[in-house]
């Protein structure tokens, strides 16, 4: 029997914090999208605010300039369960005019946590006798302050480079890397969140 469902939305730079009861208010609508491979799952939500509301400083900080990772977390609980939809970070957001002149509609758009692994690029790097799944758990160890459990399953056949022949570099941002690595070994790549809010499992395997 369904005892009840309860929603926590959780913001903020890096280690987010629940937003007030009055947010959750002025929530009108979200959208979860669940993907994997070469495509990142994403969210969208969408405020009705009073001209006057605090979202407006929160969200159009410096002109409107995104702070460098603004994290969203999204959590139904059902049965006194939780299950996180989403732990992601927000790309952009766009506040449009409302109904009446007293209101607007701030939109809020944003990837799951992979959109942090595609900022820098680390090409260069060498991975001296590292199989593939070795080198997966090696980038997304620098992620783990975000949360993120890396889970790479070894391949069938393991491939080891022998350091006086070859040693694997690394090619374009953590992203792209880790999706080619998946793509030669015919893997795939993504982020379960949870099972608690601020984690993801990083998935990398059949």
């Amino acid at each position: 029997m369904l005892k009840g469902v309860n929603l926590t939305l959780m913001i903020g730079p890096a280690v987010p914090a629940p937003v007030p009861q009055s947010v959750l208010d002025a929530l009108t609508s979200i959208t979860v999208t669940s993907a994997s491979g070469d495509t990142a799952s994403g969210f969208e939500l969408s405020f009705t605010l009073s001209n006057r509301s605090p979202l407006h400083t929160i969200f159009l900080l410096s002109g409107g300039a995104m702070p460098p990772i603004f994290r969203v977390i999204i959590v139904v609980t059902f049965n006194g369960t939780p299950h996180v939809l989403m732990d992601g970070v927000m790309l952009n957001h766009e506040v449009t005019p409302g109904q009446d002149g007293s209101h607007s509609v701030l939109t809020i758009k944003g990837k799951d946590l992979t959109a942090v692994m595609d900022i820098i690029d680390f090409s260069g790097i060498p991975y001296p006798a590292m199989p593939k799944f070795a080198q997966v758990a090696f980038i997304l160890a620098k992620y783990a302050a975000l949360g993120i459990v890396p889970l790479p399953i070894p391949e069938i056949v393991t491939d080891i480079p022998i350091p006086i022949t070859h040693i694997p570099r690394h090619q374009g941002k953590d992203l792209a890397h880790i999706q080619r690595l998946a793509y030669e070994s015919g893997y795939v790549f993504y982020l379960d969140p949870g099972p608690a809010p601020g984690m993801s499992v990083a998935y990398w395997g059949p």
